[in-house]
């Protein structure tokens, strides 16, 4: 806001003083000083050419900057497996050839916006080539004196050098526009609004009703009429073939999502009648990536939830995280960025702790135990069977031993529920139930 402030500023500022030089030559010698517009119409041709080209040029160069920092993510993230198979060169020659396209879209752009200036001047200087030309014989008949002609001149070349950065700046002002249009197109996404309601703790069921939901890439639903209810209190294991919408239907409890048709009631109420901040407030979220911060263990267990160190370390306790307290510095040692410094099963374990602390009505882990052993997996299981009793929980599992100590499980393929029941009772008819788990054994 205040770089826009003063780059009216100017602008008001250099045009004030053009028209006021232009009005001074008009009074001077209006008829010489009319026949200075007569550049007015190539030059707004032009201006409008030089913009139109750098507003294209900076709309390409912003992309290309974006594909440069997608290859250099995409290259730091997958450090390990690049290494692995020899393949830097190749993704050096990506980051290059992207680097290379950036720095031509770069050079156009600075070049166009340089040339704005230069040609405004050009055509500045015809208008006054013309003038003088059609004032030599009003000069030599003395029917326009000398001192006059000079002050005309002078009159106009005032109003030219105010109006010269002007050109200058509006090729400056098009190539920030895309970057400006992009940022706009940011600011006006719809902001997470909900509803009205206070939601009540959770301590009655959930129901999903119809559920139909397909993402704007995709032909094919992600969730297809998934209608499914959940008394409190019970564990559901949610399982089923990749990509058949496990982690869309559990997204749907937090608002992550939203279907195309159906409602999710929690306790009775709509969702989307409830406020978001109170929606939220009811769950904790684990998932498979387990998301670490820069910053101390503690931090990354509390997570801006402040908790006394007392609450961190019972949390911590549950999650089965015990490997904390044998670090050199305790909940203090660092984190580093993404968590690298960490296992993946260590990442987990921390990411349930987190979930604990927050003391969930309703618990969503989506392949929470993916990376952990399945030793530790089935201590962190006992405990948090103990911690669910007065809670929901939901889990997207693989391993039969997540799947066995839920109360009932949930068989989902192609973004449908085919089946549901106990472990025994999908034993004895479900197919796809007995070759899921047979998989995972």
């Amino acid at each position: 806001q205040r770089g826009f402030q003063v780059l009216v500023g100017k602008s008001v500022t250099q045009a004030a003083r053009g028209f006021g030089a232009f009005a001074a030559a008009l009074v001077l010698e209006w008829r010489l000083t009319l026949f200075a517009v007569v550049v007015a119409p190539p030059l707004a041709f032009v201006l409008r050419k030089v913009g139109k080209r750098v507003r294209r040029s900076s709309g390409r160069s912003l992309e290309a900057a974006q594909k440069l920092g997608r290859v250099a993510t995409e290259s730091l993230q997958g450090l390990r497996a690049i290494k692995v198979a020899q393949a830097e060169a190749w993704v050096g020659n990506r980051f290059e050839v992207e680097n290379d396209d950036l720095r031509r879209h770069d050079r156009k752009v600075a070049l166009v916006t340089a040339l704005a200036s230069p040609i405004t001047e050009t055509l500045a200087i015809f208008a006054l080539l013309g003038i003088c030309l059609l004032s030599v014989r009003q000069v030599l008949d003395g029917s326009l004196s000398l001192d006059r002609f000079l002050l005309v001149l002078a009159a106009l070349g005032a109003a030219g050098g105010s109006f010269r950065p002007l050109a200058g700046l509006h090729a400056q002002v098009q190539a920030a526009k895309p970057p400006a249009d992009r940022l706009s197109n940011l600011l006006a996404l719809p902001v997470e609004t909900g509803g009205a309601e206070e939601l009540p703790r959770h301590g009655q069921s959930i129901e999903f009703s119809n559920i139909t939901l397909t993402y704007p890439d995709r032909d094919v639903p992600a969730l297809d009429g998934i209608s499914l209810r959940i008394p409190f209190g019970q564990t559901v294991a949610i399982i089923g073939p990749n990509g058949c919408g496990k982690t869309t239907l559990v997204s749907l409890l937090p608002g992550l999502v939203r279907p195309d048709r159906g409602l999710v009631h929690i306790d009775g109420v709509d969702i989307n009648t409830v406020q978001v901040a109170s929606l939220r407030h009811q769950m904790a979220m684990v998932t498979q990536d387990a998301m670490m911060l820069r910053g101390t263990i503690a931090e990354n267990v509390d997570f801006g939830c402040g908790a006394s160190l007392d609450q961190i370390n019972a949390a911590i306790q549950i999650a089965e995280a015990d490997f904390v307290h044998s670090l050199p510095d305790g909940l203090d040692t660092m984190v580093s960025e993404g968590g690298t410094s960490l296992s993946g099963g260590q990442r987990q374990r921390l990411a349930i702790a987190r979930a604990v602390l927050r003391h969930p009505a309703i618990l969503i882990l989506d392949e929470a135990t993916s990376q952990i052993d399945s030793e530790s997996e089935a201590e962190i299981g006992r405990t948090m069977q103990a911690f669910g009793k007065d809670r929901t929980v939901l889990v997207v599992a693989h391993r039969p031993a997540t799947i066995l100590a839920a109360d009932e499980v949930v068989v989902m393929d192609q973004g449908r529920i085919i089946d549901q029941g106990t472990n025994t009772e999908l034993q004895s008819r479900c197919s796809l139930y007995r070759a899921l788990v047979g998989q995972s054994d």
